[in-house]
């Protein structure tokens, strides 16, 4: 994590800090220690069940809430990380699915590492060496990508789509902006960020208002690939929104990989608009859809 992103997320907890104040009046500094010890204990199991591989959202908030001293917060998201992951290793089929998808990300990878070292001993003459290098590269973040995500069993696949803004009884317009990515990722860009909490904002105006998180890829790659990548987009805005202070029953993600281009096109102008968290605002109602049963 850079320093910018600790930073960030340090703001968002101490404000969560500073709100959950109030209900710490009267709070001894030996109940203070015992929360300490607690958070402290929830971390180390956490890690030890391996959290941080899977639920890196839920440690990063973890480790800076301990940090600042929201004990109580601390334990809550190491907690909510530990259980993640132990529900993920309860599927029966993510193991042998790990295998295989490890095994052809590791021959992607020797792969490009062998092609990339050919294109350099010709000293960038062979343009045909350094496309294999570049495919074999592409193939292996694939691979890494299907590692990471959620299998079949806890991905919500058979929902009922949500309908764009204005297209049925219950849809509301709102100023709700997307939030947009960088090629092949699901990290929060600075413009991004800027975003989510201008959203965030009219939304703890409008407590009324639930909102749907579309997750949207550009064309390149395959579906599988970007159902997966709209999925983790979509969580990481979800993530940043509950962060930031909204429930998450208000919350509902879904991805569309890259199905449902917002502009057509085949190159960087379109691309760039068709990487994004997609808001959708309704009625404040019903659990969060995303979550791992």
């Amino acid at each position: 994590m850079n320093a910018h992103r600790t930073g960030w997320i340090g703001g968002l907890l101490c404000g969560a800090l500073l709100l959950a104040a109030p209900a710490a009046y009267g709070a001894t500094d030996q109940d203070i220690e015992a929360w300490r010890r607690t958070a402290e204990q929830a971390l180390g199991e956490a890690r030890a069940v391996g959290a941080d591989q899977w639920t890196h959202t839920d440690m990063v908030l973890a480790e800076e809430s301990y940090r600042i001293g929201n004990y109580l917060l601390a334990k809550e998201r190491a907690d909510t990380a530990r259980e993640k992951t132990l529900a993920l290793r309860q599927v029966p089929v993510l193991s042998s699915r790990l295998a295989v998808v490890e095994s052809t990300a590791n021959h992607a990878l020797a792969t490009a590492q062998r092609a990339e070292a050919t294109a350099q001993r010709a000293e960038s003459t062979s343009l045909s060496a350094l496309e294999q290098a570049r495919q074999a590269e592409r193939q292996a973040r694939e691979a890494a990508e299907r590692a990471s995500a959620p299998p079949p069993s806890v991905r919500e696949s058979t929902l009922t789509p949500p309908v764009p803004p204005g297209g049925a009884p219950g849809v509301q317009e709102t100023p709700l902006r997307p939030a947009l990515f960088d090629y092949d990722a699901a990290t929060l860009r600075p413009d991004a960020r800027d975003t989510l909490l201008t959203n965030a904002q009219w939304l703890k105006a409008n407590p009324d208002v639930g909102v749907t998180i579309e997750g949207h890829a550009d064309e390149r790659g395959t579906s599988e690939y970007n159902l997966a990548l709209g999925w983790r987009r979509a969580r990481a805005a979800a993530d940043f929104l509950v962060a930031a202070g909204i429930a998450p029953g208000r919350i509902r993600t879904i991805s569309y990989g890259k199905e449902r281009p917002f502009v057509l096109g085949h190159d960087e102008s379109a691309w760039r608009w068709n990487r994004r968290a997609h808001f959708v605002a309704g009625p404040a109602a019903g659990p969060r859809i995303s979550r791992a049963q």
